[in-house]
């Protein structure tokens, strides 16, 4: 389920940006800071070419190994310190994701569709929102069946399922 979401005044907010939709500009945010670091891993003779890859091969939380087994099939040299490098590149393009969100967040200001002790449907289990998480925007941290007072799962807002509740009918 994708719930519509709102900002304050009634207006529909656009989709959250994900790496699909944005990939061109959060390669191109990592790039900049990527180069820019004091010791930097690569020239900047390898830009287009590491972009190249990265545009065509990398997705959210892809594993170094996996990424590095597919800049080698497209004729780098990779080694230890090649995928010590691709682990600094993926914490830069984590970065630009998460301050690509950011931006989306703070430019329209989503609400939340559900209020705190709110039902929701998480994975076929009833859990209860317990926060509007403060770490990531526009998250409910949703308490479940079981979890310890200190845990709770992260559920975007326009993912969540309400729990609906059935009243039984009276037939007197």
């Amino acid at each position: 389920m994708n719930n519509t979401l709102f900002n304050a005044q009634g207006e529909q907010v656009p989709a959250r940006p994900d790496w699909d939709s944005h990939k061109e500009t959060i390669v191109e945010m990592a790039m900049d800071t990527l180069f820019a670091e004091k010791y930097c891993d690569f020239e900047e003779s390898d830009r287009d070419s590491l972009k190249s890859v990265l545009l065509d091969s990398y997705y959210s939380n892809i594993d170094e190994y996996d990424l590095a087994k597919k800049f080698e099939s497209d004729g780098w040299d990779v080694d230890r310190d090649f995928i010590a490098a691709l682990e600094n590149i993926c914490e830069h393009l984590s970065m630009a994701e998460r301050q690509v969100v950011l931006g989306w967040f703070d430019d329209n200001k989503p609400v939340a569709p559900f209020n705190i002790c709110d039902e929701l449907i998480v994975d076929g289990e009833v859990g209860v929102i317990s926060e509007i998480f403060k770490h990531s925007p526009a998250y409910f941290g949703v308490k479940m069946p079981g979890m310890d007072e200190n845990t709770c799962r992260l559920i975007k807002f326009e993912d969540a399922v309400p729990h609906l509740k059935v009243l039984p009918i009276n037939k007197e």
